[in-house]
């Protein structure tokens, strides 16, 4: 299944964030859409425990399921302002009934938006 490497937020700005295409470990590989797909960033978060500060703007965000195994959601806006940095995890949990849970934690930052 592919997913991001990282993930770069921008303080006061949208973000459309595309997770897939997923796939189911079949043969041959089956896009994975009947899937729900939620995420929430994380501050100080310590990889694999469940450590750290959900983000206001970013937690618990649900997903839709665009087509061939891709998820959108949008997250952000003008009021998102967490703090600058680099100490931010974005973790995503699917569930499904064509394949096994599954959870990623991908690192994450938070930039300041350039006008």
């Amino acid at each position: 299944m592919a997913v991001p490497a990282m993930l770069v937020y921008t303080q006061q700005n949208t973000k459309n964030i595309y997770f897939g295409p997923l796939k189911a470990n079949t043969s041959p590989f089956a896009p994975v859409t009947d899937g729900t797909v939620v995420c929430t960033l994380y501050k100080g978060r310590i990889p694999g425990e469940a450590t750290g500060t959900p983000v206001a703007g970013v937690s618990n965000i649900s997903f839709n399921h665009v087509g061939g195994g891709v998820y959108v959601a949008t997250v952000g806006d003008e009021n998102f302002t967490p703090d600058l940095g680099d100490d931010y995890t974005t973790v995503f949990d699917l569930t499904s009934a064509t394949v096994a849970k599954q959870h990623w934690e991908i690192k994450s930052s938070v930039q300041v938006r350039i006008q």
